[in-house]
């Protein structure tokens, strides 16, 4: 997993752990990212996140979510994965909006970012 994560890290180099960087981010996203990038394979809990977030994709269907609903963006699907793992897993998951696009990324989905903002639609490729 730690490797198809810095791949998706690597093909979108403006993507960090709290989305795709933009003026409104509160953080030092250069920092932040390297940082991430650094101690990705000591990072449990990102990790863990990203596969919830693959869990989550393996048994929704999100093409139809983003049929019926062209709003649906990275920021309200990180949400459905929280509820989903507090639900069914009994046990909460903290979910970033970085950690949902990227498992969208490894599910082959292309991250639209949405003006002036960290979060994203997506399309599908493959």
């Amino acid at each position: 997993m730690v490797e198809k994560i810095l791949a998706a890290l690597k093909q979108y180099t403006n993507l960090g752990e709290w989305g795709m960087n933009c003026p409104t981010l509160q953080v030092d996203f250069i920092s932040d990212r390297e940082s991430l990038i650094k101690t990705m394979g000591n990072n449990d809990s990102f990790v863990d996140s990203i596969q919830t977030c693959c869990n989550w994709l393996d048994s929704h269907n999100i093409d139809y979510m983003l049929k019926r609903n062209k709003g649906r963006n990275s920021y309200g699907f990180k949400h459905d994965v929280e509820d989903w793992s507090e639900n069914f897993r009994a046990s909460y998951v903290y979910v970033s909006n970085g950690a949902f696009i990227i498992s969208a990324i490894i599910h082959g989905y292309v991250p639209l970012q949405m003006d002036q903002s960290p979060n994203c639609k997506f399309k599908k490729v493959r």
